[in-house]
């Protein structure tokens, strides 16, 4: 498949093989000459087989397909959302489109606040698009599990200061909890993966 080089040890991926490269990015010329507005796994799929029938599996052409979208900052989109690509599971109709990706500060800001305050480690940290979107899709999650706990721990020690008639400046943990609360709401509030992630690195 011409995708990398087998060694002693592990078989590892060098960096997508010009073959593959140049018949994708030619095929998607093509597509754009022609009128076409979205590109999608059909279409690269069938760039495979031109001019004639490699005769791979399903799963073989996949994985070209994959490791070329990973290599070039490419993503897939079904209906205008973020499609969840794997080896097994890659459909002919879903787009695939360039991915913008966060400046190399906000991303390594990013993934230490990810390990450190969300417990997210992740299984890379070199930036490219599917690193940003597994961490994107993760950083949702965990601010969905703990928003609303956020928001009632801030409730919670509000009324305690209101109940012993102090100031909220007195309540040491009340800084704390509204940073917190701050945080979650920023990035729920964001729109993608790149927003959600210069979110989480920019927050004091």
């Amino acid at each position: 498949l011409e995708l990398g080089i087998q060694s002693e040890q592990a078989f590892k991926v060098t960096g997508m093989p010009d073959r593959w490269d140049k018949a994708f990015t030619q095929a998607i010329g093509r597509d754009r000459q022609n009128g076409s507005e979205t590109q999608t796994v059909g279409l690269l799929r069938a760039a495979i087989n031109d001019p004639d029938a490699r005769g791979l599996t399903t799963q073989l052409e996949n994985l070209i397909i994959l490791v070329w979208a990973q290599t070039t900052n490419h993503t897939f989109q079904l209906h205008g959302g973020p499609a969840g690509p794997s080896v097994d599971h890659l459909e002919d109709a879903w787009e695939i489109v360039p991915q913008a990706l966060p400046s190399q500060a906000d991303w390594d800001t990013a993934c230490d606040r990810l390990a450190s305050v969300f417990g997210i480690n992740l299984s890379t940290l070199h930036l490219s698009g599917f690193a940003v979107e597994r961490a994107g899709i993760d950083l949702a999650q965990r601010v969905v599990a703990h928003q609303g706990a956020a928001a009632g721990l801030v409730e919670r020690l509000r009324n305690r200061a209101s109940e012993l008639e102090i100031d909220e400046e007195g309540l040491t943990r009340l800084p704390t909890a509204l940073a917190a609360q701050a945080l979650l709401d920023a990035v729920a509030a964001a729109e993608d993966d790149i927003t959600r992630l210069e979110a989480l690195a920019k927050a004091p």
